[in-house]
């Protein structure tokens, strides 16, 4: 199977699928031949601006299964696209519609533009309700769609086509919250950003962050067994194990110094910054630096 873009020698095909009552049955029913036609031309043009990418979908013996394709839409927000199909009757039952979407998502993840991706099957649709969940695609819901024939109860089929990750938090055992948290908050001056009980687990969600951070904050995590009681301090076995960035290393070194922070390691100017090795209050080893300005 393969997908090849349509093109003006397929208004025809689009006359048969769309003029079909079975197949447009939970779309509003069929439509007036000269409305297709049109659309038809309307799509060719959406296409040339790339605004749309319109599919026939084909056996290797260059047998016309169905069509697919999908367009922009601005109401989704910016990168969204709008993504249906059809399946001439024949050769339906036979996963054709399921294979087709995979393909079409796999080319749209190449893409830069598509960040997401909807499918809008009436309510009653089962058979396209199912395609959508098995693609990998969310049902946010249902809602009044309104298309050619009126408004039509569909539900909103959603799948994000490019991850956005990012590392929220980073557990530092400790032997007790408020140790810890004074030596991170009194001697680094790091921000208390929350601490919550939680009865059900007896603990508590203790995260802290430097000034002006507003990344990734650290658990603080009591240690509740001999195993975790004995990490304490040795979360890397002895390598240095997070590193603090600022924009003024000296005001900072000075500071800590000041404050009875123990550098294990003299300030150094090395090519990626100036550098030096600290402890915390459990052994724990941290590099404060700050990154060279490098010129492009």
């Amino acid at each position: 199977m393969k997908l090849v873009y349509i093109t003006a020698a397929d208004e025809d095909l689009a006359v048969r699928l769309e003029c079909d009552p079975a197949l447009m049955r939970h779309i509003g029913g069929p439509r007036p031949e000269a409305d297709v036609r049109a659309a038809h031309k309307r799509r060719l043009k959406l296409m040339t601006k790339g605004a749309a990418q319109m599919y026939k979908v084909v056996d290797d013996d260059a047998q016309v299964l169905g069509t697919i394709g999908m367009w922009k839409i601005d109401w989704e927000g910016p990168q969204s696209w709008g993504m249906g199909w059809f399946v001439l009757p024949e050769h339906q039952g036979r996963g054709i519609a399921t294979a087709a979407a995979r393909l079409l998502l796999a080319q749209a993840r190449a893409n830069p533009d598509v960040r997401s991706i909807h499918a809008y099957p009436a309510v009653t649709n089962a058979a396209s309700n199912a395609i959508a969940r098995k693609i990998g695609m969310e049902n946010l819901g249902p809602f009044d769609n309104e298309g050619f024939a009126g408004i039509l109860r569909c539900n909103n089929w959603r799948i994000g086509l490019h991850m956005q990750q990012s590392i929220a938090h980073i557990a530092l055992v400790v032997r007790e919250y408020d140790e810890a948290i004074a030596f991170f908050c009194d001697k680094l001056h790091f921000s208390l950003i929350e601490d919550t009980y939680q009865p059900e687990q007896d603990k508590r969600w203790v995260l802290v962050a430097p000034p002006g951070s507003s990344g990734t904050t650290l658990l603080l995590a009591r240690a509740t067994s001999t195993e975790q009681l004995a990490s304490v301090g040795n979360q890397t076995g002895g390598r240095v194990f997070l590193f603090l960035a600022t924009d003024d290393f000296w005001r900072d070194y000075n500071a800590m110094v000041a404050a009875g922070i123990r550098f294990i390691r003299e300030p150094k100017q090395a090519e990626y910054g100036t550098v030096a090795v600290f402890e915390d209050l459990y052994g724990n080893l941290w590099d404060l630096v700050q990154p060279s300005k490098r010129i492009h």
